[in-house]
């Protein structure tokens, strides 16, 4: 079994891990040939993932529920055939293939063909499909987190007229379950998006070959504007975080039980379970709990034991509950036992003062009453098994005032378990000051020693004599990535190179690094396939950490394959709001749940020598205007919850890379944010490699007193190491020159940066392979086999391309090519813009996805562009933009 067909194998025994059963009145698991009518068109149109780079695989197949289910049982085809020509008529609406609709037409079934199919099945399935993803968020509308009206009648009919009704949730992130007690929907699941074996995954679940198992990662309220965030999230300038550390269900569970409809953790099985408390022990500061998990059913199944805390409110108020721990068990047979055991350090049970009210401030205090510890099923099921009290204060660790706001605000706080509100404290420090005080001392700029990488590795020579060898100038040119589709990459159609894309620095032994999105599997805008697999949120549903491990071997071992060094993912922000348009890819609204999640994942590739990175880093909460937007809050909030999921992976010590976001906080480009990615993550954590930017970020500069993409000063004195992409690393045009020569950029801020790159390339599987790429010199071409003009008389549609792209017009281009290889294709093309601004190049191969590709604008002259594709005898090319006017097709050496 080849890697692909493994990792397929893979992801499809995950699945059940994730799917999330709410209610079941008995009509799952489904037998064996009994009879089904199966209703909605997702039935035969699955979501593998949301959209953007976060989803966008191109994968070999996708599986859907219909043709599955149809392997198994007797589907009804009158009812099947019925969504066949509904589909046939109204095709699946692509958007513009990054922005999709939130959900597709469904028809009404007729009520006569409802009562004739219920005369012969007792159960029927609807499927339920959303989707929404990067650069759009989901919005509080029909069709979208509502129901459509056909959905909702559609329900309605069903529950009218069949004994069971099974709802299938196919979403990357909760919707409106209000339906559920209105219909009286006996039977429902989350069955999340599961990458390209989805359909055949949630199979096996309906099936009970394998049990699902999931737990919900978010809570799930009765109205979207019960969540604490509803009225300050979606602004397109500015993101009050009034409700502060109490999000998800640190709210619901402390000021508003009664608006929640499925809590935190929630997640039912096919049998039942019995939870007992062997033992507790203290020792230390540590609590030692062996709880005994008992299958009391009549099916296979896995549990799952959560274990809480709660602190007393003290001076600065504390939620209800917090997850501290959580295990899931193997499957347990019909009256089979296991013990799960916990090591929980009670310290961990501090919380951030960024006040001083505790008496310490800008610490993490133990405040003194009484702690006590939940054990359970999800956060409400949880009951209180010990506590134990600290009789003063106590400071646990002593930090830095760091990221605080600059802006005074409201923020919620807990006293007496009911919500009041607090004037925030801003920040009493001076962040120039603070940069200033902390420069890096200069190194002697020594000229070509002869040093080279590998001589570094050896240890022949020290990093810093390494270093030492380069000018301001070139130094310069390390902290520019460059792509998107950058011919230097192990791979065509990749997200980035890096490190040694200069002669300069290639010529001392610095290796081209390649980058990939992402976290549904690795994305090349080519025809190479790769594998899609679960998106965040089921993984997270899954609430097993040790359960990812076979399938993300897979991953790393397919990036090797491919020469890909460093993995775009995974995305961990936290679930502030339902409607944020990248849930499918983050993992939870609690940072306990999403950092374990995180750290495991950075572990698997990190054994393999290939690496992930965390991304975005950090209060990615929204995607609307997302590369603008500022998000204000609390240093308290900031710690505790959205910086708390990286700071858990990070100290696992596995993870080696890391992506600032677009937004700013507290005023502060995280691109160039000195307190997030210096004092925070480098001082107070030990991270010791790299941080990249997100993908052409304009950049607050209160220096020179603009938000630009060239501002690039500011990054590297906040230790950002990486700005990417750039069309050209040696002749892009950012401030850094200027801001060196002004004295603002210093020289040891130079080298501080390069250092971070260069220490991280030599861990990389270029370095350690040699890998040369077969495009790094891109003079050194065979025969051209192909060239043409395009005309506009040549656009034309293409009836023949796969339906989701046949209604965008495109000009076709038939290259003669003889044999089936890699082929490295030259595109000219013109865009009046600056060269600063970012356009997209697109073409299509065969059908397939279309490929975009990054270029700058060119002030209205030609330019060219080179990238390497697949091509066969008889592929067909497709050009949508007139900007593109020639192609040429060369022989690779």
């Amino acid at each position: 079994m080849d890697n692909f067909e493994m990792f397929a194998k893979t992801a499809r025994e995950f699945i059940p891990e994730g799917i999330t059963l709410l209610e079941n009145d008995g009509a799952l698991p489904l037998k064996e040939g009994e009879k089904i009518a199966l209703f909605g068109r997702g039935q035969f149109e699955y979501v593998k993932s949301g959209t953007g780079s976060g989803g966008r695989v191109s994968c070999p197949y996708v599986t859907n529920i219909a043709d599955e289910l149809d392997k198994r049982v007797l589907v009804d085809k009158e009812i099947s055939e019925f969504y066949r020509e509904y589909i046939k008529e109204n095709p699946f609406d692509n958007g513009d293939g990054w922005k999709v609709p939130a959900s597709q037409k469904n028809p009404i079934p007729e009520i006569d063909m409802i009562k004739k199919s219920a005369l012969n099945s007792e159960k029927a399935i609807f499927v339920i499909t959303r989707t929404v993803g990067e650069s759009y968020d989901c919005k509080a509308e029909e069709g979208n987190w509502y129901l459509s009206e056909s959905e909702e009648i559609t329900i309605k009919l069903l529950s009218e007229n069949f004994k069971h009704l099974i709802v299938l949730l196919n979403c990357g992130n909760i919707i409106d379950m209000n339906w559920v007690k209105k219909y009286n929907v006996k039977t429902v699941a989350y069955v999340w998006q599961g990458g390209q074996e989805g359909g055949a995954g949630t199979v096996d679940a309906l099936m009970g070959d394998a049990a699902p198992s999931g737990r919900l990662p978010d809570t799930i309220a009765d109205s979207i504007d019960a969540y604490p965030s509803w009225d300050c999230f979606g602004d397109t300038v500015e993101n009050i975080h009034k409700e502060d550390i109490f999000v998800g269900y640190r709210y619901f569970e402390t000021f508003a039980p009664e608006r929640v409809l499925y809590p935190f953790g929630y997640g039912i099985s096919y049998t039942n379970f019995v939870q007992n408390i062997n033992s507790i022990r203290q020792n230390g500061c540590v609590l030692k709990i062996s709880v005994s998990v008992s299958n009391v059913g009549l099916y296979p199944g896995k549990d799952v034991v959560q274990v809480y805390y709660s602190a007393p409110s003290g001076k600065l108020g504390k939620p209800a509950r917090e997850l501290i721990a959580f295990k899931k068990t193997n499957t347990l047979m019909p009256g089979e036992s296991q013990n799960v055991d916990f090591k929980v350090d009670m310290n961990s049970f501090a919380s951030y003062d960024d006040s001083g009210k505790s008496g310490y401030a800008y610490a993490y205090v133990l405040e003194a009453g009484e702690y006590s510890v939940y054990i359970g099923e999800n956060v409400r099921a949880a009951k209180k098994v010990y506590s134990f009290s600290v009789e003063k204060t106590k400071c646990i660790m002593q930090c830095t005032q760091a990221l605080a706001p600059v802006k005074s605000f409201y923020r919620m706080i807990e006293n007496g378990g009911k919500a009041i509100y607090e004037k925030v404290p801003v920040a009493e420090y001076d962040m120039e000051e603070r940069i200033a005080k902390n420069l890096p001392n200069d190194l002697q700029i020594t000229q070509d020693r002869g040093i080279t990488l590998s001589m570094v590795k050896s240890g022949d020579n020290a990093i810093d004599e390494f270093i030492s060898q380069f000018t301001p100038q070139e130094l310069m040119l390390i902290v520019r990535g460059e792509g998107m589709s950058s011919p230097k990459a192990s791979v065509p159609g990749t997200a980035s190179c890096f490190a040694g894309v200069t002669g300069v620095w290639n010529g001392k032994g610095v290796p081209v690094i390649t980058t990939c999105d992402g976290p549904s599997g690795i994305r090349m805008e080519s025809a190479a396939k790769s594998t899609c697999i679960p998106t965040g949120t089921l993984i997270a549903a899954s609430w097993s950490p040790e359960a990812i491990d076979r399938m993300f071997d897979c991953f790393a071992d397919q990036m090797i394959h491919y020469g890909i060094d460093v993995i775009l993912a995974p995305g961990v922000n936290i679930h502030r709001n339902p409607l944020c348009g990248r849930n499918f890819e983050y993992f939870s609204e609690d940072p306990r749940l999403a950092g374990e999640f995180a750290a495991r994942i950075a572990k698997r590739f990190t054994d393999k020598g290939v690496y992930c990175t965390l991304k975005h880093f950090a209060v990615n909460s929204q995607e609307t205007k997302r590369d603008s937007e500022n998000e204000v809050l609390s240093e308290r909030a900031l710690r505790e919850i959205y910086l708390k999921v990286f700071e858990i992976a990070v100290k696992s010590g596995y993870v080696k890379s890391i992506m600032t976001s677009y937004n700013l906080i507290n005023g502060y480009s995280a691109a160039a944010c000195y307190d997030l990615t210096t004092t925070i993550l480098r001082g107070e954590w030990g991270y010791d490699s790299f941080v990249m930017t997100d993908w052409w970020p304009n950049i607050k500069s209160s220096h020179y007193g603009s938000f630009l993409k060239n501002n690039l000063s500011p990054m590297v004195k906040a230790q950002n190491d990486v700005y990417m992409v750039v069309r050209d690393a040696v002749t892009f045009a950012d401030d850094l020159n200027k801001a060196y020569e002004e004295g603002y950029l210093t020289l040891g801020e130079l080298q501080r940066c390069a250092k971070n790159i260069v220490k991280f390339s030599m861990e990389t599987l270029a370095f350690r392979s040699g890998r040369k790429s077969d495009l790094d010199n891109l003079s050194e071409l065979g025969e051209k086999v192909f060239e043409k003009t395009l005309e506009n008389d040549e656009f034309v549609i293409c009836s023949e391309i796969d339906s989701r792209y046949a209604k965008l017009p495109k000009r076709r281009v038939i290259p003669n090519v003889k044999e089936e290889k890699f082929y490295c294709l030259e595109m000219d093309y013109i865009f009046d813009g600056d060269p600063l601004e970012q356009h997209a190049l697109k073409f299509c191969l065969d059908g397939n996805q279309p490929t975009i590709i990054s270029v700058s604008g060119t002030s209205g002259e030609k330019a060219s562009i080179r990238i390497k594709t697949y091509l066969k005898e008889n592929s067909v090319l497709y050009f949508e933009q007139s900007e593109i006017s020639a192609v040429k097709i060369y022989e690779l050496n």
